[in-house]
C-alpha cells in the first residue's frame, strides 16, 4: 500500500453503523489504518446516542437493515444534524434498494460483501466536495 492512501482519511470522523459485528469491526480497522477517526454503533438507538455526544461527524456508513430501525432514516437524520455524506452497505442490490440510498442521501451504495477497492472508491468520492451528484455503487460511478 502507497503512503497516498494511508494517508486518505487524514483525521475524517466517521460514523460506522453495523449490528454484525464481525463486518463493524473489519470495515473500523480498514478505516482506522487509513487514518479515520472512527465512532461505532450497532443499533439506530446507539448511532442516534452518538450523533448527540458527537458534533463533528463528517460521514456516515450505515447497514442498511438495523435491528431497530432503518438505515434510510439514519441518513436522513445525519444529513440534516451534520451536513454530510454517506455511504450505505448493505446486502440489497435490487434497483429500488439501490434508489432508495440515493434518494434518502447515501452517496454510495456498497452490496456485501464488500470489496475493499469499491470502499476506497466511495470514501474518495463521498470526501470530495465537487462530488455532489456522483452516486457510487459497488466502488463504480453510476
Amino acid at each position: 500500500m502507497d503512503g497516498s492512501r494511508k494517508k486518505s482519511g487524514q483525521g475524517c470522523h466517521v460514523l460506522l453503523v453495523e449490528d454484525h459485528e464481525p463486518t463493524r469491526l473489519v470495515l473500523a480497522q480498514l478505516l482506522i489504518h487509513r487514518r479515520y477517526k472512527v465512532a461505532t454503533a450497532d443499533s439506530l438507538a446507539q448511532a442516534r446516542l452518538l450523533m448527540k455526544k458527537n458534533k463533528d461527524f463528517e460521514l456516515l456508513i450505515s447497514d442498511i437493515d438495523l435491528p431497530d430501525g432503518s438505515g434510510y432514516d439514519l441518513m436522513n437524520e445525519f444529513r440534516k444534524k451534520f451536513a454530510a455524506k454517506g455511504i450505505a452497505v448493505t446486502g440489497h442490490d435490487a434497483e429500488e434498494d439501490i434508489a432508495h440510498s440515493q434518494s434518502s442521501g447515501f452517496t454510495a451504495h456498497l452490496t456485501k460483501p464488500i470489496r475493499v477497492e469499491s470502499l476506497e472508491n466511495a470514501l474518495a468520492a463521498a470526501r470530495k466536495e465537487n462530488a455532489l451528484n456522483i452516486f457510487i455503487k459497488n466502488g463504480m460511478p453510476r
